[in-house]
Protein backbone atom coordinates (compact mmCIF):
# COMPACT_ATOMS: atom_id res chain seq x y z
CA UNK A 1 0.00 0.00 0.00
CA UNK A 2 1.45 3.29 -0.66
CA UNK A 3 1.97 5.97 1.75
CA UNK A 4 -0.47 9.14 1.51
CA UNK A 5 1.35 12.14 0.48
CA UNK A 6 1.65 14.99 3.41
CA UNK A 7 1.78 18.62 3.63
CA UNK A 8 5.09 17.90 4.74
CA UNK A 9 6.69 16.11 1.42
CA UNK A 10 4.83 18.69 -0.75
CA UNK A 11 7.03 21.82 1.18
CA UNK A 12 10.02 19.55 1.39
CA UNK A 13 10.39 18.66 -2.28
CA UNK A 14 9.21 22.39 -3.19
CA UNK A 15 12.01 23.73 -0.85
CA UNK A 16 9.40 26.11 0.98
CA UNK A 17 7.50 25.65 4.69
CA UNK A 18 4.63 23.86 5.19
CA UNK A 19 3.21 27.19 6.20
CA UNK A 20 3.94 28.08 2.48
CA UNK A 21 2.26 25.31 1.24
CA UNK A 22 -0.94 25.74 3.14
CA UNK A 23 -1.26 29.56 2.03
CA UNK A 24 -0.78 28.49 -1.61
CA UNK A 25 -3.15 26.12 -1.48
CA UNK A 26 -5.81 27.80 0.60
CA UNK A 27 -5.21 30.91 -1.14
CA UNK A 28 -3.99 33.30 1.33
CA UNK A 29 -4.16 36.40 0.29
CA UNK A 30 -3.02 38.31 4.01
CA UNK A 31 0.61 36.65 2.59
CA UNK A 32 3.13 37.73 0.16
CA UNK A 33 4.42 34.85 -1.45
CA UNK A 34 5.72 35.29 -5.40
CA UNK A 35 3.79 33.96 -8.50
CA UNK A 36 7.68 31.61 -8.94
CA UNK A 37 6.66 30.35 -5.17
CA UNK A 38 3.25 29.62 -5.54
CA UNK A 39 3.62 27.54 -9.20
CA UNK A 40 6.23 25.45 -7.79
CA UNK A 41 4.07 24.78 -5.01
CA UNK A 42 1.31 24.07 -6.99
CA UNK A 43 2.90 22.24 -9.60
CA UNK A 44 4.67 19.93 -7.30
CA UNK A 45 1.63 19.44 -5.27
CA UNK A 46 -0.05 17.86 -8.12
CA UNK A 47 3.09 16.10 -9.14
CA UNK A 48 3.21 14.20 -5.84
CA UNK A 49 -0.59 13.67 -6.57
CA UNK A 50 -1.02 15.13 -2.44
CA UNK A 51 -4.87 15.72 -2.13
CA UNK A 52 -5.75 17.82 1.38
CA UNK A 53 -8.95 16.61 3.21
CA UNK A 54 -11.68 17.66 0.49
CA UNK A 55 -14.38 17.20 2.80
CA UNK A 56 -13.02 19.08 5.66
CA UNK A 57 -12.37 22.13 2.79
CA UNK A 58 -15.57 21.92 1.54
CA UNK A 59 -17.75 22.02 4.51
CA UNK A 60 -15.30 25.19 5.56
CA UNK A 61 -15.79 26.77 2.49
CA UNK A 62 -19.37 25.80 1.48
CA UNK A 63 -17.99 24.57 -2.00
CA UNK A 64 -19.02 20.68 -1.83
CA UNK A 65 -19.89 19.09 -5.40
CA UNK A 66 -19.45 22.16 -7.05
CA UNK A 67 -18.49 22.90 -10.55
CA UNK A 68 -16.88 25.72 -11.98
CA UNK A 69 -17.16 26.00 -16.07
CA UNK A 70 -15.67 28.63 -18.22
CA UNK A 71 -16.68 28.54 -21.35
CA UNK A 72 -15.00 31.08 -24.13
CA UNK A 73 -16.58 34.64 -24.75
CA UNK A 74 -17.80 34.92 -28.23
CA UNK A 75 -20.24 36.71 -31.11
CA UNK A 76 -20.55 34.06 -33.22
CA UNK A 77 -24.40 33.03 -33.41
CA UNK A 78 -23.78 29.43 -34.37
CA UNK A 79 -20.75 28.54 -31.66
CA UNK A 80 -22.74 30.07 -28.70
CA UNK A 81 -26.06 28.31 -29.88
CA UNK A 82 -23.97 25.26 -30.02
CA UNK A 83 -22.28 25.99 -26.93
CA UNK A 84 -25.13 27.08 -24.75
CA UNK A 85 -27.34 24.04 -25.35
CA UNK A 86 -24.89 21.62 -24.41
CA UNK A 87 -24.53 23.46 -21.06
CA UNK A 88 -27.99 23.28 -20.74
CA UNK A 89 -28.11 20.07 -20.39
CA UNK A 90 -24.59 19.28 -18.87
CA UNK A 91 -26.07 21.41 -16.25
CA UNK A 92 -29.57 19.45 -16.09
CA UNK A 93 -27.21 16.32 -15.98
CA UNK A 94 -24.73 17.22 -13.44
CA UNK A 95 -27.52 18.20 -11.07
CA UNK A 96 -29.39 15.12 -11.08
CA UNK A 97 -26.13 13.95 -9.54
CA UNK A 98 -26.20 16.32 -6.66
CA UNK A 99 -23.64 19.23 -8.45
CA UNK A 100 -24.01 22.65 -8.51
CA UNK A 101 -22.98 23.94 -11.84
CA UNK A 102 -21.47 27.60 -12.12
CA UNK A 103 -21.02 29.10 -15.52
CA UNK A 104 -18.93 31.84 -16.81
CA UNK A 105 -17.38 33.49 -19.42
CA UNK A 106 -14.56 34.53 -17.91
CA UNK A 107 -10.98 32.77 -18.05
CA UNK A 108 -9.31 35.48 -15.78
CA UNK A 109 -10.80 34.78 -12.44
CA UNK A 110 -8.79 34.44 -9.59
CA UNK A 111 -10.16 33.03 -6.75
CA UNK A 112 -10.65 29.34 -8.25
CA UNK A 113 -10.02 26.87 -4.90
CA UNK A 114 -13.66 27.32 -3.86
CA UNK A 115 -14.42 24.74 -6.16
CA UNK A 116 -14.59 20.92 -6.41
CA UNK A 117 -13.71 20.67 -10.02
CA UNK A 118 -13.23 23.37 -13.00
CA UNK A 119 -14.17 22.32 -16.32
CA UNK A 120 -13.46 24.33 -19.64
CA UNK A 121 -15.10 23.93 -23.07
CA UNK A 122 -13.00 24.88 -26.14
CA UNK A 123 -10.20 27.39 -24.36
CA UNK A 124 -7.09 27.78 -25.78
CA UNK A 125 -4.28 25.40 -24.57
CA UNK A 126 -2.64 29.22 -23.02
CA UNK A 127 -5.84 29.89 -21.56
CA UNK A 128 -6.12 26.54 -20.32
CA UNK A 129 -2.87 26.49 -18.55
CA UNK A 130 -3.19 29.75 -17.06
CA UNK A 131 -5.99 28.66 -14.87
CA UNK A 132 -3.96 25.94 -14.22
CA UNK A 133 -1.35 28.25 -12.87
CA UNK A 134 -4.00 29.46 -10.56
CA UNK A 135 -5.16 26.56 -8.45
CA UNK A 136 -5.23 23.04 -6.75
CA UNK A 137 -8.39 22.11 -7.82
CA UNK A 138 -8.71 19.58 -10.95
CA UNK A 139 -9.09 20.96 -14.47
CA UNK A 140 -10.82 18.89 -16.93
CA UNK A 141 -10.90 20.57 -20.39
CA UNK A 142 -13.70 19.56 -23.30
CA UNK A 143 -13.16 20.40 -26.81
CA UNK A 144 -9.69 21.36 -26.43
CA UNK A 145 -6.21 19.77 -26.96
CA UNK A 146 -3.91 20.41 -23.58
CA UNK A 147 -1.53 17.53 -24.00
CA UNK A 148 -0.49 17.73 -20.62
CA UNK A 149 -1.07 14.09 -18.32
CA UNK A 150 -1.77 16.17 -15.52
CA UNK A 151 -5.04 17.22 -17.44
CA UNK A 152 -7.98 15.71 -18.60
CA UNK A 153 -8.59 16.03 -22.09
CA UNK A 154 -12.40 15.16 -23.68
CA UNK A 155 -12.60 14.75 -27.46
CA UNK A 156 -14.39 13.83 -30.42
CA UNK A 157 -12.48 10.55 -32.03
CA UNK A 158 -12.37 12.06 -35.13
CA UNK A 159 -10.72 10.02 -37.13
CA UNK A 160 -13.19 7.55 -35.85
CA UNK A 161 -15.50 9.45 -37.45
CA UNK A 162 -13.70 10.73 -40.81
CA UNK A 163 -13.76 6.44 -41.65
CA UNK A 164 -17.47 5.82 -40.45
CA UNK A 165 -18.42 8.80 -42.70
CA UNK A 166 -16.33 7.67 -45.40
CA UNK A 167 -18.08 4.26 -45.64
CA UNK A 168 -21.94 6.11 -45.53
CA UNK A 169 -21.14 8.15 -48.14
CA UNK A 170 -18.60 5.98 -50.32
CA UNK A 171 -17.11 8.95 -51.78
CA UNK A 172 -15.07 12.55 -50.71
CA UNK A 173 -16.68 14.34 -48.09
CA UNK A 174 -16.42 18.06 -46.62
CA UNK A 175 -16.34 18.52 -42.72
CA UNK A 176 -18.71 21.97 -42.35
CA UNK A 177 -18.10 22.32 -38.51
CA UNK A 178 -17.70 25.36 -36.34
CA UNK A 179 -14.68 26.56 -35.72
CA UNK A 180 -12.71 26.68 -32.79
CA UNK A 181 -10.15 28.66 -30.90
CA UNK A 182 -8.12 25.89 -29.54
CA UNK A 183 -5.04 25.44 -32.22
CA UNK A 184 -4.22 22.08 -31.72
CA UNK A 185 -7.65 20.72 -31.71
CA UNK A 186 -8.22 22.45 -35.46
CA UNK A 187 -5.07 20.27 -36.73
CA UNK A 188 -6.40 17.36 -35.48
CA UNK A 189 -10.03 18.02 -36.91
CA UNK A 190 -7.80 19.06 -40.52
CA UNK A 191 -5.44 16.16 -40.06
CA UNK A 192 -8.39 13.59 -39.51
CA UNK A 193 -10.61 15.19 -42.66
CA UNK A 194 -9.45 15.44 -46.13
CA UNK A 195 -12.15 18.71 -46.93
CA UNK A 196 -13.19 20.79 -43.79
CA UNK A 197 -14.66 24.37 -44.09
CA UNK A 198 -14.72 26.21 -40.62
CA UNK A 199 -17.46 28.38 -40.08
CA UNK A 200 -17.13 31.27 -37.58
CA UNK A 201 -21.03 32.64 -38.50
CA UNK A 202 -24.47 31.80 -39.46
CA UNK A 203 -23.46 35.00 -41.91
CA UNK A 204 -21.15 32.38 -43.28
CA UNK A 205 -23.38 29.37 -44.03
CA UNK A 206 -22.85 28.14 -47.37
CA UNK A 207 -24.95 26.37 -49.66
CA UNK A 208 -24.18 22.59 -49.82
CA UNK A 209 -24.53 20.80 -52.99
CA UNK A 210 -22.06 18.35 -52.75
CA UNK A 211 -21.38 15.04 -49.85
CA UNK A 212 -21.33 17.08 -46.04
CA UNK A 213 -20.33 15.61 -42.48
CA UNK A 214 -21.80 18.07 -39.91
CA UNK A 215 -21.45 16.87 -36.16
CA UNK A 216 -23.24 20.01 -34.55
CA UNK A 217 -26.98 19.81 -34.19
CA UNK A 218 -27.23 23.96 -34.21
CA UNK A 219 -25.04 23.88 -37.65
CA UNK A 220 -27.51 20.67 -38.60
CA UNK A 221 -30.50 22.76 -37.95
CA UNK A 222 -29.66 24.87 -41.06
CA UNK A 223 -29.33 21.40 -43.32
CA UNK A 224 -31.84 18.98 -41.94
CA UNK A 225 -33.69 18.33 -45.40
CA UNK A 226 -30.56 18.38 -47.42
CA UNK A 227 -29.58 15.10 -48.61
CA UNK A 228 -26.00 15.62 -49.39
CA UNK A 229 -26.09 16.12 -45.27
CA UNK A 230 -24.85 13.51 -43.04
CA UNK A 231 -25.35 14.40 -39.54
CA UNK A 232 -23.29 12.46 -36.49
CA UNK A 233 -24.29 14.00 -33.29
CA UNK A 234 -22.41 13.80 -29.80
CA UNK A 235 -23.02 11.06 -27.92
CA UNK A 236 -24.35 13.73 -24.97
CA UNK A 237 -25.33 10.71 -21.86
CA UNK A 238 -21.59 9.24 -22.63
CA UNK A 239 -19.94 12.49 -22.61
CA UNK A 240 -21.59 13.51 -19.25
CA UNK A 241 -20.65 10.43 -17.78
CA UNK A 242 -17.41 9.70 -18.86
CA UNK A 243 -16.68 13.98 -17.29
CA UNK A 244 -18.09 12.59 -14.38
CA UNK A 245 -15.82 9.81 -14.16
CA UNK A 246 -12.50 11.90 -14.89
CA UNK A 247 -14.24 14.46 -12.07
CA UNK A 248 -14.00 11.66 -9.61
CA UNK A 249 -10.75 10.33 -10.74
CA UNK A 250 -9.20 13.50 -10.42
CA UNK A 251 -11.07 14.20 -7.26
CA UNK A 252 -9.14 11.82 -6.06
CA UNK A 253 -5.97 12.34 -7.38
CA UNK A 254 -5.83 8.91 -8.78
CA UNK A 255 -3.52 8.22 -11.51
CA UNK A 256 -4.24 6.96 -15.15
CA UNK A 257 -3.00 6.61 -18.58
CA UNK A 258 -6.05 7.66 -19.78
CA UNK A 259 -6.04 11.56 -19.69
CA UNK A 260 -6.73 12.00 -23.40
CA UNK A 261 -9.76 10.80 -23.84
CA UNK A 262 -12.03 10.47 -27.07
CA UNK A 263 -15.65 9.33 -27.56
Amino acid sequence: MSTKVTIKDVAKAAGVSVATVSYVINERKDQKISEETRKKVLQVANLLNYSPNQNARALASNKYKSIFLITRNDDSLIYNANVYSFIKKLADFFQDKGFHLIISGDNTIDNLNSFNTIITIDLTKEEFLNIGNKTFTPLIAINSYINDPVFYQINRDYRKINETSFEFFKDEFTLLTVDTNNIERKEIIENSFNNVIFLKDANDLPEIKTNTLILEKSLYNFYSNNPNVLFVPLDKDKLFNTVLNAIKLADKRISTDEHNILL
